[in-house]
């Protein structure tokens, strides 16, 4: 099978998917046939303060994610800084100057190459209509041929185009999720910055009955974090502050 034939392979799952996990199974199985292994497609926004219809799919493993998060380096990372300001896909260690980077930066690529995450390409997306993302797809190397990094493009553009379909259809089917009014209470008390034993306290509640609401709150806005549905309860009128 041709790169090529990848690519259209993708696009036409692509143009059917329903949801985030439809769409990403298909995005990994291209680019892992091509000879990458893992991939992000992130809107290139402030995470701490994340705004509506933002697009965040990737194959990253929890714990990464959460050792990315926790180090807060999507303040520092270059190839998000890169991507910002580039419209041309990119090679890491083309584009990236290793000499230049603060400490932080070499420590998050070293804990990224410990990770498997040695190598990147990343493809900028940018739409006056929408925020800006990026498609970053990472291997164990970067020997591949010039046709491939032509296919992965083509791919992260549809990634991208597909996600968005996916965020806006899902927006018509949160606005029409109704919350609990335990899940209320806890998901205001979550966007105060409150944990789940604080929370537990102050409701006189467990802090496991506490993340039990939050999680239902989550499954119906179909969100992965806390902040993402504190966010869409307060889209949705479900809460205020």
């Amino acid at each position: 099978m041709t790169y090529f034939q990848t690519a259209t392979d993708f696009i036409d799952v692509a143009k059917r998917a329903s949801s985030d996990e439809e769409l990403s199974e298909a995005f990994l199985e291209a680019i892992r046939s091509i000879g990458f292994s893992e991939f992000a497609c992130l809107a290139l926004v402030d995470q701490d303060n994340m705004p509506e219809n933002f697009v965040r799919i990737l194959s990253y493993s929890d714990q990464w994610v959460e050792h990315y998060t926790n180090e807060r380096y999507n303040k520092i990372d270059p190839t998000l800084s890169r991507a910002m300001g580039s419209s041309m896909p990119f090679r890491w260690s083309e584009s990236i100057d290793m000499s230049k980077l603060t400490s932080q930066q070499k420590q998050l690529f070293a804990d990224a190459a410990d990770e498997g995450i040695k190598y990147g390409f990343t493809v900028p997306i940018h739409n006056r209509l929408v925020h800006s993302a990026s498609v970053s797809i990472v291997g164990d190397c970067e020997e591949v041929s010039m046709d491939a990094y032509n296919s992965v493009h083509l791919m992260s553009v549809y990634l991208h185009e597909a996600a968005l379909r996916i965020l806006n259809s899902n927006k018509e089917k949160q606005k029409k999720a109704k919350l609990t009014s335990r899940e209320r209470e806890c998901l205001k008390w979550v966007a105060m910055g409150k944990s789940d034993w604080e929370i537990g306290e102050i409701l006189g509640i467990s802090k496991n009955t506490v993340h039990f609401h939050v999680e239902n709150a989550k499954e119906k806005f179909e969100t992965f974090s806390r902040v993402q549905a504190v966010t869409e309860a307060l889209l949705s009128n479900n809460i205020s502050l």
